[in-house]
């Protein structure tokens, strides 16, 4: 733990190795109007996670784009349907038919759990009470893009560091959708929750080493932040921790070879009250130029502020110089 925090302060390699000309930006154009969807039996779950989707323009654009390679797939089919009919400048005849994009929800799981029951014969998953957090790496496996999936693909190196030989092993982790950041020291400022996402530890049960052979149990390893895409979304340990858990309303890295720093902004959090065993999510989301509440079929004006019910939050990259703000020093 000392060592990962004595290389925070000396400062980290900064992410990222891509060219920016390879991202996707936040354009407001695969965006879709606000609107409530139904709630047919606990599926609060699924209503949060297709609306915190729905406010990514990068995903919507991809599936757009593949949307004829992907016909076959009935719940990427149906979650296209209701970007057709919601994006601004729709070729659908207006007005747009609200009890319609209602009971989306309910068409959209249906082909997720068909999909589901296809590629995983093993996996028990129903139309009741889900956790947001296990469904959101399926929703994205099950929309079977892989342009999709690599919106997402944020990637870090694990570094551990053998107790008794004092060897630094190194793996990559190439697929991560989201961060964990289940930590109890409070982030207040840009600067240090950007610094923490770069570099973090985090508990592991059980490694043996590859130099000598001892065997680990119950110690802390280094994520160190390689590569960031387009989408940037992180999940609190909500169910251990019930404070707020504050957080910035952008991101901002440096990138390399003097490229112009990787910013993002907030524009998605899922939110839920109750415990692990139960309870209920709605989704604060920035649609129409401002934020709203979407709580099942209900419509109000959003906060994008931290709560204690914050869970999942999103963020999305927007272009160098896009809005006012103030880049700290790396």
């Amino acid at each position: 733990m000392e060592a990962i925090i004595k290389e925070q302060q000396q400062g980290t390699e900064h992410p990222t190795g891509q060219q920016t000309a390879d991202y996707l930006y936040y354009n407001s154009s695969f965006v879709p109007t606000k609107f409530g969807m139904n709630n047919v039996g606990a599926i609060c779950w699924c209503n949060s996670m297709i609306q915190l989707m729905l406010s990514l323009p990068s995903v919507n654009q991809t599936l757009l784009e593949c949307e004829e390679e992907l016909k076959d797939n009935a719940f990427a089919s149906e979650y296209i349907k209701v970007l057709r009919a919601t994006l601004p400048n729709s070729p659908e005849l207006p007005p747009v038919d609200t009890s319609r994009l209602a009971a989306a929800s309910a068409a959209i799981l249906g082909g997720f759990l068909t999909r589901v029951r296809t590629e995983c014969k093993n996996l028990n998953i129903s139309s009741s009470q889900e956790c947001a957090d296990e469904a959101f790496t399926l929703f994205i496996d099950m929309l079977g893009c892989p342009r999709v999936e690599k919106l997402f693909s944020n990637v870090y190196e694990l570094i551990i560091t053998c107790k008794t030989c004092q060897k630094r092993v190194s793996s990559v982790r190439d697929k991560s959708y989201r961060i964990q950041l289940f930590t109890n020291v409070h982030l207040e400022d840009q600067e240090k929750f950007c610094r923490f996402l770069k570099i973090h530890p985090s508990e592991c049960d059980y490694y043996k080493c590859e130099k000598c052979g001892e065997i680990m149990s119950k110690f802390f390893r280094a994520e160190k932040l390689k590569m960031l895409r387009e989408v940037v979304v992180i999940i609190f340990n909500k169910f251990q921790m019930k404070d707020n858990r504050w957080f910035p309303q952008e991101l901002i890295f440096r990138a390399r070879d003097n490229k112009p720093p990787l910013k993002y902004k907030l524009v998605s959090k899922i939110e839920h009250s109750g415990t692990r065993f139960g309870g209920h999510y709605w989704v604060q989301s920035f649609r129409d130029g401002s934020w709203c509440r979407l709580n099942d079929s209900s419509v109000t004006l959003g906060d994008p502020n931290p709560t204690s019910a914050t869970f999942m939050i999103a963020y999305h990259l927007v272009e160098p110089g896009a809005g006012d703000v103030t880049i700290s020093p790396a």
